[in-house]
């Protein structure tokens, strides 16, 4: 299950360092995901080109405030690829799920994109709590 306040990033694109498009309220999380396991999902909505080098890693990133990248608690996708035609990010789908750490978490989340020495072309991320 997917709601539009669980999105983080809907469609962005993704080529420099930059914290996602949102963040979302934990106590609204907790209400939301009660009895249930939330997961974090990463996806490329519009595949990169393939370029040398080209890397983006996704940190969980969580404060009192709105978070920014100086604030990242775990690291959920390190260093995907677009450096040929068949790395994660140069195609459509999911590129990482995993489970929302269940403490830890101060009153806002959100993610932070954090790109190699070489910034990926034409993609797009979209990502999102999920519910099952």
């Amino acid at each position: 299950m997917t709601d539009d306040k669980l999105y983080f990033s809907d469609g962005q694109v993704v080529n420099t360092d930059e914290v996602a498009d949102y963040y979302l309220d934990v106590k609204d999380i907790e209400e939301i995901g009660r009895g249930s396991q939330v997961f974090i999902e990463v996806w490329v909505s519009d595949a990169y080109t393939a370029a040398s080098a080209a890397l983006i890693s996704v940190d969980l990133v969580t404060s009192t405030a709105a978070p920014d990248s100086g604030d990242a608690i775990m690291t959920i996708v390190q260093s995907a690829t677009a450096n040929t035609s068949t790395g994660p990010l140069c195609s459509t789908g999911l590129i990482a799920k995993v489970p929302l750490p269940s403490t830890g978490l101060e009153d806002h989340i959100s993610l932070s994109y954090r790109v190699g020495t070489v910034d990926p072309s034409n993609g797009k991320i979209t990502a999102f709590l999920s519910i099952q």
